[in-house]
């Protein structure tokens, strides 16, 4: 295990505020090819060579955008801790008895997970799989487009996807188009290749590098997703489960790097008085922890952790942001707006930042957290909890690479971080 302080050898981390822009270009980058760094040797070909052992130094990513009011729907996967703790029968919450105190977590730091199916979502998927929830950004009412996830003049999926280099995949960046999901900009980030669907980013994998009709086969199979979501799941649960299950072949083939893809962008207004917030919920639950289950069947192809196979769930940080997640605390119609303007994202880590929520959403209003010791504190800026939760984030995407981090920021963010890493 590596402490806190070594993770910061070498990087210099000081306090820093301010507010930062939601807009700019879609994408940007420097070098087209991805690749590593010219004193990083590029690793073995995934696809059947050799054994990987170079160290792993940076995760996979999905980037989840959940807009037109989808992101409301994973509230009811990971719901905000006082809907359960103090729940009453007009917050939006389907049954309070289906949340349980997810494993791993602090009174500090409170989380509530799903159970579905009679487990808990991602419970003995990885080694660390409980997701953090940082109270980060404004709501965006009305917009399939949000951007929640820039960090001064930088983007971190990007600014994850350009420390991928070492993974070496063929296609190292790839998203899903709804219309425009963002990307960017972040230094020496791989160009995005735009895919309609999961048969177009096989021909874009194709296209940059040879795959067996196996391949393909296992891609894009003709098999039901009924394993994955359950019967008679919604439309908009079996689009994201079908994504879904690309992103795993091609991240076990090594073949791309980052994923970003639309999820639930449906707006739930009337789910508690029509009966489809229980089902819905537990067939997205389903889904997201089919997922894990489906990487932890394999090892990262391209890397190793000091010399040892690393599973390929412990190496692929899921993020989760979309516009606004509705006011937790009114079921009837589930307005638009939140409780002092907050939108918070989700981010399975894998143990590089402490699982459970930082910040805080009530009935009245939102409190931010510190960024130094990550405690509760309403008196903290928004701005600079804000800088925290992303630069945490790409802290985890980068597996703790702190210089990498403050070279694109120079904010704290020391309280989202366990003493003791993976």
């Amino acid at each position: 295990m590596r402490s806190w302080s070594a993770a910061l050898a070498g990087a210099t981390i000081v306090a820093c505020g301010g507010m930062y822009g939601a807009d700019g270009p879609a994408a940007t980058t420097d070098r087209a090819d991805g690749g590593a760094p010219a004193d990083d040797p590029s690793p073995p070909p995934p696809d059947g060579g050799e054994p990987a052992t170079r160290e792993c130094r940076a995760q996979r990513i999905v980037h989840l955008v959940a807009g037109m009011g989808g992101l409301a729907w994973f509230t009811l996967v990971w719901p905000v801790p006082s809907v359960i703790s103090s729940f009453d029968p007009a917050y939006a919450y389907d049954d309070p008895t289906r949340a349980a105190p997810a494993p791993g977590t602090s009174t500090a730091h409170p989380l509530y997970a799903r159970r579905v199916d009679g487990a808990i979502v991602w419970e003995g998927t990885g080694k660390q799989p409980m997701p953090t929830v940082l109270v980060a950004g404004r709501n965006q009412t009305h917009t399939d487009s949000p951007i929640t996830t820039r960090m001064g003049a930088h983007e971190i999926v990007a600014a994850g996807a350009a420390a991928q280099g070492p993974l070496a995949a063929p296609l190292p960046s790839l998203r899903f188009v709804l219309p425009a999901l963002h990307y960017g900009p972040a230094p020496d980030a791989p160009p995005i290749r735009d895919v309609a669907s999961v048969e177009d980013a096989v021909d874009a994998i194709a296209e940059v590098t040879t795959l067996t009709e196996a391949q393909r086969a296992e891609l894009a199979p003709a098999a039901d997703l009924v394993s994955w979501t359950g019967a008679n799941a919604p439309r908009a649960v079996v689009a994201l489960a079908t994504l879904l299950r690309f992103t795993a072949t091609a991240f076990r083939d090594g073949l791309v790097g980052t994923v970003v893809m639309p999820a639930m962008s449906t707006d739930p207004h009337e789910v508690f008085s029509n009966g489809n917030a229980a089902p819905t919920a537990d067939a997205l639950g389903r889904v997201l922890h089919r997922f894990y289950e489906e990487l932890s069947q394999s090892s990262e192809p391209s890397c190793t952790r000091a010399g040892e196979a690393v599973s390929l769930a412990d190496n692929v940080v899921l993020l989760v942001s979309g516009d606004t997640p509705k006011n937790p605390f009114r079921r009837d119609s589930w307005p638009d707006g939140t409780p002092g303007g907050a939108n918070w994202i989700y981010a399975r880590a894998n143990g590089y930042l402490v699982p459970g929520w930082f910040g805080q959403v009530t009935p009245t209003g939102k409190a931010s957290f510190n960024p130094s010791t990550g405690a509760l504190d309403p008196a903290a800026a928004a701005d600079s909890a804000e800088r925290a939760a992303l630069a945490g984030v790409l802290f985890a995407m980068t597996r703790g690479d702190a210089a990498y981090v403050a070279g694109l920021d120079s904010g704290t963010y020391q309280g989202l971080v366990p003493a003791d890493l993976p």
